[in-house]
Protein backbone atom coordinates (compact mmCIF):
# COMPACT_ATOMS: atom_id res chain seq x y z
CA UNK A 1 0.00 0.00 0.00
CA UNK A 2 1.77 3.59 -1.13
CA UNK A 3 0.78 6.25 1.39
CA UNK A 4 1.95 10.02 1.38
CA UNK A 5 5.17 10.30 0.40
CA UNK A 6 5.43 13.35 2.86
CA UNK A 7 4.08 10.77 5.84
CA UNK A 8 7.65 8.85 6.40
CA UNK A 9 9.28 12.08 8.04
CA UNK A 10 5.94 13.34 9.76
CA UNK A 11 5.87 13.59 13.62
CA UNK A 12 2.46 13.19 14.79
CA UNK A 13 0.71 14.92 17.87
CA UNK A 14 2.14 12.89 20.82
CA UNK A 15 -0.01 11.66 23.94
CA UNK A 16 1.78 10.25 26.95
CA UNK A 17 1.18 6.42 27.64
CA UNK A 18 -2.23 5.56 29.55
CA UNK A 19 -2.45 4.82 32.53
CA UNK A 20 -2.36 1.02 32.51
CA UNK A 21 0.70 1.68 30.63
CA UNK A 22 2.28 3.36 32.96
CA UNK A 23 1.78 1.61 35.68
CA UNK A 24 3.09 -1.58 34.40
CA UNK A 25 6.24 -0.30 32.88
CA UNK A 26 7.11 2.10 36.08
CA UNK A 27 5.45 -0.69 38.51
CA UNK A 28 3.14 2.45 40.05
CA UNK A 29 0.29 1.52 41.91
CA UNK A 30 -1.10 4.91 41.35
CA UNK A 31 -0.73 7.60 37.91
CA UNK A 32 -1.38 11.16 38.84
CA UNK A 33 -2.19 12.49 35.30
CA UNK A 34 -0.65 16.43 35.28
CA UNK A 35 -0.14 16.46 31.15
CA UNK A 36 -3.45 17.07 29.44
CA UNK A 37 -4.96 20.06 30.55
CA UNK A 38 -7.97 18.71 31.56
CA UNK A 39 -10.11 19.79 34.65
CA UNK A 40 -10.01 17.69 38.06
CA UNK A 41 -13.60 17.81 37.75
CA UNK A 42 -16.20 15.28 36.59
CA UNK A 43 -19.50 16.94 35.80
CA UNK A 44 -21.94 14.03 37.93
CA UNK A 45 -25.29 15.60 37.89
CA UNK A 46 -24.62 16.89 34.22
CA UNK A 47 -24.60 12.77 33.53
CA UNK A 48 -27.52 12.16 35.55
CA UNK A 49 -29.38 14.35 33.32
CA UNK A 50 -27.82 13.26 30.16
CA UNK A 51 -28.98 9.89 31.62
CA UNK A 52 -32.58 11.02 32.41
CA UNK A 53 -32.27 12.54 28.65
CA UNK A 54 -31.16 9.52 26.89
CA UNK A 55 -34.61 7.86 26.26
CA UNK A 56 -35.97 10.68 23.92
CA UNK A 57 -32.66 11.43 22.15
CA UNK A 58 -33.24 9.45 18.55
CA UNK A 59 -30.12 7.90 18.04
CA UNK A 60 -31.44 6.07 15.09
CA UNK A 61 -31.32 9.35 13.19
CA UNK A 62 -28.24 11.87 12.81
CA UNK A 63 -28.56 14.76 15.01
CA UNK A 64 -30.71 17.83 14.72
CA UNK A 65 -29.20 19.68 17.63
CA UNK A 66 -26.59 21.64 16.48
CA UNK A 67 -28.83 24.67 15.56
CA UNK A 68 -30.46 24.44 19.24
CA UNK A 69 -26.62 24.56 21.14
CA UNK A 70 -25.99 26.93 18.29
CA UNK A 71 -28.11 29.40 19.69
CA UNK A 72 -27.18 28.73 23.22
CA UNK A 73 -23.96 29.50 22.10
CA UNK A 74 -24.76 32.59 21.04
CA UNK A 75 -26.09 33.40 24.21
CA UNK A 76 -23.04 32.51 25.51
CA UNK A 77 -20.72 34.59 23.42
CA UNK A 78 -22.68 37.17 22.15
CA UNK A 79 -21.67 36.42 18.43
CA UNK A 80 -24.63 35.47 16.06
CA UNK A 81 -25.47 31.97 15.59
CA UNK A 82 -24.50 32.46 11.86
CA UNK A 83 -21.27 32.74 12.98
CA UNK A 84 -20.98 29.62 14.75
CA UNK A 85 -19.68 26.17 13.39
CA UNK A 86 -19.62 23.15 16.10
CA UNK A 87 -17.22 20.68 15.47
CA UNK A 88 -15.64 17.69 16.88
CA UNK A 89 -13.17 19.19 19.06
CA UNK A 90 -10.84 22.13 18.70
CA UNK A 91 -8.88 19.66 16.78
CA UNK A 92 -11.36 19.09 13.99
CA UNK A 93 -12.11 23.23 14.26
CA UNK A 94 -8.06 23.53 13.32
CA UNK A 95 -8.70 20.97 9.96
CA UNK A 96 -11.70 23.10 9.35
CA UNK A 97 -10.13 26.28 8.99
CA UNK A 98 -6.97 25.29 7.58
CA UNK A 99 -8.83 22.69 4.62
CA UNK A 100 -10.99 25.87 3.63
CA UNK A 101 -8.04 28.31 3.72
CA UNK A 102 -4.59 26.38 2.39
CA UNK A 103 -3.98 25.95 -1.05
CA UNK A 104 -0.67 23.63 -1.61
CA UNK A 105 2.17 25.63 -0.51
CA UNK A 106 0.61 28.66 1.24
CA UNK A 107 2.38 29.22 4.88
CA UNK A 108 0.96 30.04 8.11
CA UNK A 109 2.95 31.74 10.58
CA UNK A 110 2.99 30.53 13.88
CA UNK A 111 3.87 32.56 16.82
CA UNK A 112 6.23 30.14 18.62
CA UNK A 113 5.77 28.36 20.58
CA UNK A 114 2.58 26.99 21.25
CA UNK A 115 0.43 24.11 20.70
CA UNK A 116 1.54 21.78 18.08
CA UNK A 117 -1.09 20.60 16.49
CA UNK A 118 -1.25 24.39 14.66
CA UNK A 119 1.38 23.54 13.01
CA UNK A 120 0.71 19.17 12.28
CA UNK A 121 -2.65 20.85 10.67
CA UNK A 122 -1.21 22.92 8.39
CA UNK A 123 0.96 20.13 6.69
CA UNK A 124 -1.65 17.94 7.08
CA UNK A 125 -3.09 20.29 5.00
CA UNK A 126 -0.75 20.67 2.33
CA UNK A 127 0.68 24.35 3.71
CA UNK A 128 3.92 25.19 5.44
CA UNK A 129 4.86 26.78 8.64
CA UNK A 130 7.06 29.91 9.23
CA UNK A 131 7.78 29.76 13.19
CA UNK A 132 8.22 32.98 14.32
CA UNK A 133 9.89 33.15 17.64
CA UNK A 134 8.03 35.18 20.67
CA UNK A 135 9.39 37.65 22.58
CA UNK A 136 11.76 37.09 25.80
CA UNK A 137 8.52 37.56 27.77
CA UNK A 138 6.54 34.93 25.81
CA UNK A 139 4.54 38.02 24.24
CA UNK A 140 3.89 37.82 20.53
CA UNK A 141 6.09 39.28 18.29
CA UNK A 142 3.80 41.17 16.32
CA UNK A 143 6.54 43.18 14.76
CA UNK A 144 8.51 40.39 13.52
CA UNK A 145 5.56 38.51 12.20
CA UNK A 146 4.33 41.24 10.07
CA UNK A 147 8.25 41.43 8.86
CA UNK A 148 8.16 37.50 8.33
CA UNK A 149 4.90 38.07 5.46
CA UNK A 150 5.38 36.82 2.35
CA UNK A 151 3.44 36.51 -1.36
CA UNK A 152 2.70 33.32 0.02
CA UNK A 153 1.38 33.94 3.76
CA UNK A 154 -2.28 32.97 3.84
CA UNK A 155 -3.00 33.06 8.07
CA UNK A 156 -1.48 34.00 10.88
CA UNK A 157 -1.83 31.66 13.86
CA UNK A 158 -2.39 33.27 17.85
CA UNK A 159 -3.22 30.99 20.34
CA UNK A 160 -4.51 33.06 24.03
CA UNK A 161 -3.90 31.95 26.76
CA UNK A 162 -0.92 30.37 24.69
CA UNK A 163 0.01 26.56 25.51
CA UNK A 164 2.49 25.73 26.85
CA UNK A 165 3.38 29.83 28.17
CA UNK A 166 0.11 30.68 29.64
CA UNK A 167 -0.07 33.82 28.61
CA UNK A 168 -2.69 36.22 26.44
CA UNK A 169 -2.25 37.75 23.46
CA UNK A 170 -2.37 41.63 23.66
CA UNK A 171 -4.77 43.25 22.17
CA UNK A 172 -2.72 46.26 19.86
CA UNK A 173 -1.03 43.39 18.59
CA UNK A 174 -3.76 41.33 17.25
CA UNK A 175 -5.47 44.43 15.82
CA UNK A 176 -1.96 45.20 14.18
CA UNK A 177 -1.70 41.57 12.62
CA UNK A 178 -5.36 42.07 11.79
CA UNK A 179 -5.24 44.95 9.80
CA UNK A 180 -2.42 43.30 7.99
CA UNK A 181 -5.67 41.88 5.68
CA UNK A 182 -4.39 38.33 6.15
CA UNK A 183 -6.51 35.53 8.00
CA UNK A 184 -6.08 35.81 12.06
CA UNK A 185 -6.95 32.67 13.96
CA UNK A 186 -7.10 33.06 17.96
CA UNK A 187 -6.82 30.16 19.68
CA UNK A 188 -9.21 30.68 22.44
CA UNK A 189 -9.66 27.42 23.91
CA UNK A 190 -8.52 28.32 27.23
CA UNK A 191 -10.52 31.65 27.20
CA UNK A 192 -12.14 30.94 30.21
CA UNK A 193 -9.05 31.28 32.56
CA UNK A 194 -8.24 34.24 31.50
CA UNK A 195 -11.84 36.07 30.51
CA UNK A 196 -10.00 37.88 27.43
CA UNK A 197 -11.54 37.54 24.25
CA UNK A 198 -11.05 38.83 21.04
CA UNK A 199 -14.66 37.71 20.21
CA UNK A 200 -16.21 41.75 20.13
CA UNK A 201 -13.80 42.50 17.17
CA UNK A 202 -15.67 40.17 14.74
CA UNK A 203 -18.28 42.70 14.12
CA UNK A 204 -15.21 44.75 12.56
CA UNK A 205 -12.97 42.12 10.92
CA UNK A 206 -14.26 39.83 8.16
CA UNK A 207 -10.40 38.02 8.77
CA UNK A 208 -10.54 37.05 12.25
CA UNK A 209 -12.03 33.79 13.35
CA UNK A 210 -12.22 32.20 17.11
CA UNK A 211 -11.40 28.69 18.36
CA UNK A 212 -13.08 27.69 21.16
CA UNK A 213 -14.08 24.37 23.10
CA UNK A 214 -15.84 22.19 26.06
CA UNK A 215 -12.83 20.13 26.17
CA UNK A 216 -11.10 22.95 29.26
CA UNK A 217 -13.26 24.85 31.64
CA UNK A 218 -16.73 22.78 30.72
CA UNK A 219 -15.16 19.80 31.94
CA UNK A 220 -16.37 18.18 28.60
CA UNK A 221 -12.71 16.69 26.99
CA UNK A 222 -14.58 13.26 26.44
CA UNK A 223 -17.07 14.36 24.46
CA UNK A 224 -15.17 16.09 21.80
CA UNK A 225 -17.05 19.43 21.13
CA UNK A 226 -15.45 22.75 19.94
CA UNK A 227 -17.10 25.67 18.15
CA UNK A 228 -15.20 28.26 15.83
CA UNK A 229 -16.47 32.19 15.66
CA UNK A 230 -16.70 34.02 12.58
CA UNK A 231 -18.69 36.85 10.27
CA UNK A 232 -21.47 34.45 9.23
CA UNK A 233 -19.99 34.91 5.47
CA UNK A 234 -16.49 33.57 6.68
CA UNK A 235 -18.47 30.44 8.48
CA UNK A 236 -20.48 30.03 5.77
CA UNK A 237 -17.33 29.14 3.38
CA UNK A 238 -15.87 27.00 6.52
CA UNK A 239 -18.88 25.33 6.78
CA UNK A 240 -18.21 23.76 3.32
CA UNK A 241 -15.51 21.59 4.53
CA UNK A 242 -16.88 20.75 7.65
CA UNK A 243 -17.74 16.95 7.66
CA UNK A 244 -21.55 16.42 8.19
CA UNK A 245 -22.85 15.12 11.29
CA UNK A 246 -19.17 15.15 13.29
CA UNK A 247 -20.16 15.70 16.51
CA UNK A 248 -22.66 13.14 18.03
CA UNK A 249 -26.28 13.10 19.49
CA UNK A 250 -24.63 12.62 22.77
CA UNK A 251 -22.22 15.21 23.07
CA UNK A 252 -24.38 17.64 21.32
CA UNK A 253 -27.03 17.38 24.24
CA UNK A 254 -23.94 17.33 27.23
CA UNK A 255 -22.77 20.53 25.37
CA UNK A 256 -26.88 21.60 25.81
CA UNK A 257 -26.88 20.85 29.78
CA UNK A 258 -23.28 22.59 30.12
CA UNK A 259 -24.87 25.94 28.82
CA UNK A 260 -27.57 25.39 30.78
CA UNK A 261 -25.24 25.22 33.86
CA UNK A 262 -22.76 28.33 33.12
CA UNK A 263 -23.06 29.37 36.63
CA UNK A 264 -21.59 26.10 37.20
CA UNK A 265 -18.88 26.56 34.84
CA UNK A 266 -17.68 29.66 36.42
CA UNK A 267 -17.25 27.89 40.02
CA UNK A 268 -15.15 25.28 38.56
CA UNK A 269 -13.02 28.16 36.65
CA UNK A 270 -12.85 30.02 39.90
CA UNK A 271 -11.72 27.19 41.79
CA UNK A 272 -8.85 26.18 39.25
CA UNK A 273 -7.77 29.58 39.76
CA UNK A 274 -7.30 29.87 43.08
CA UNK A 275 -5.66 26.53 43.75
CA UNK A 276 -3.32 27.88 40.25
CA UNK A 277 -2.28 30.71 42.12
CA UNK A 278 -1.51 28.57 44.90
CA UNK A 279 0.68 26.50 43.20
CA UNK A 280 2.46 29.23 41.88
CA UNK A 281 3.00 31.44 45.59
CA UNK A 282 4.23 27.80 46.45
CA UNK A 283 6.95 27.12 44.23
CA UNK A 284 7.74 30.99 43.91
CA UNK A 285 11.47 31.48 45.56
CA UNK A 286 12.80 27.89 45.30
CA UNK A 287 16.35 28.34 43.99
CA UNK A 288 17.07 26.60 40.71
CA UNK A 289 13.27 26.48 39.55
CA UNK A 290 11.71 29.78 37.61
CA UNK A 291 7.68 30.08 37.68
CA UNK A 292 5.96 31.70 34.97
CA UNK A 293 2.84 33.65 35.35
CA UNK A 294 -0.67 31.88 34.06
CA UNK A 295 -3.65 33.04 32.83
CA UNK A 296 -5.32 29.76 32.66
CA UNK A 297 -5.49 26.15 34.02
CA UNK A 298 -1.79 25.05 33.81
CA UNK A 299 1.70 26.37 34.70
CA UNK A 300 4.96 26.52 33.17
CA UNK A 301 8.41 25.66 35.32
CA UNK A 302 11.69 26.29 33.85
CA UNK A 303 14.55 23.85 35.90
CA UNK A 304 18.05 25.63 36.26
CA UNK A 305 20.75 22.91 35.52
CA UNK A 306 18.49 20.33 34.94
CA UNK A 307 17.10 19.01 31.63
CA UNK A 308 13.39 18.59 31.22
CA UNK A 309 13.60 14.96 30.16
CA UNK A 310 15.42 13.77 33.33
CA UNK A 311 12.99 16.28 35.72
CA UNK A 312 9.91 14.18 33.44
CA UNK A 313 11.47 10.86 34.04
CA UNK A 314 11.75 11.15 37.51
CA UNK A 315 8.54 12.48 38.43
CA UNK A 316 7.20 9.81 36.33
CA UNK A 317 8.71 7.40 38.45
CA UNK A 318 6.72 8.42 41.03
CA UNK A 319 3.50 8.15 39.14
CA UNK A 320 3.46 11.65 38.31
CA UNK A 321 2.94 12.93 35.03
CA UNK A 322 3.87 16.22 33.58
CA UNK A 323 4.58 17.65 29.55
CA UNK A 324 8.21 17.51 28.96
CA UNK A 325 8.22 21.00 26.65
CA UNK A 326 12.13 21.18 26.79
CA UNK A 327 12.37 19.99 22.92
CA UNK A 328 10.24 23.53 21.57
CA UNK A 329 11.60 26.73 21.52
CA UNK A 330 12.64 28.81 23.77
CA UNK A 331 11.47 26.44 26.27
CA UNK A 332 14.98 24.52 27.32
CA UNK A 333 14.58 22.94 30.66
CA UNK A 334 10.86 23.84 31.25
CA UNK A 335 7.87 21.33 32.22
CA UNK A 336 3.96 22.02 31.90
CA UNK A 337 1.89 21.19 34.57
CA UNK A 338 -1.98 21.18 34.85
CA UNK A 339 -3.93 22.24 37.67
CA UNK A 340 -5.69 19.52 39.48
CA UNK A 341 -7.37 18.76 43.08
CA UNK A 342 -5.48 20.41 46.04
CA UNK A 343 -4.52 17.08 47.73
CA UNK A 344 -2.86 16.00 44.26
CA UNK A 345 -1.07 19.08 43.63
CA UNK A 346 0.27 18.57 47.12
CA UNK A 347 2.27 15.34 45.76
CA UNK A 348 3.35 17.36 42.62
CA UNK A 349 4.46 20.35 44.25
CA UNK A 350 6.77 18.62 47.29
CA UNK A 351 8.20 16.39 44.55
CA UNK A 352 9.15 19.52 42.47
CA UNK A 353 10.71 21.33 45.00
CA UNK A 354 12.87 17.89 46.16
CA UNK A 355 13.69 17.92 42.67
CA UNK A 356 15.14 21.93 42.22
CA UNK A 357 16.84 21.91 45.63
Amino acid sequence: MRFRSDLAAFKPYTWEPSDRELAEAYGLEEVHRFDKNTMPFTPKGWMEELKSRLSSLDVNRYPDAYQEVREMLSEYTGVDEDGIILVNGGDEGLDVIFKALLDPGDEVIVSSPTYSLIGISTVLNRGEVREVLRRPDFRDDADAILKAVRDGTKLIALCSPNNPTANTSDRRDVLRLLESGLAVLVDEAYYEFSGKTFSDLLKDYENLIILRTFSKAFCLAGARVGYLLADPRVALELSKVKPPNSVSIFSLELAKIALEHVDEVRKYVEEVVKERDRCIKELKGIGGLKVYPSESNFILLRFEGKSSGEVHDELLRRGLVVRDVGSMPMLEGCIRFSVGRPEEDDLLLDAIKELAS
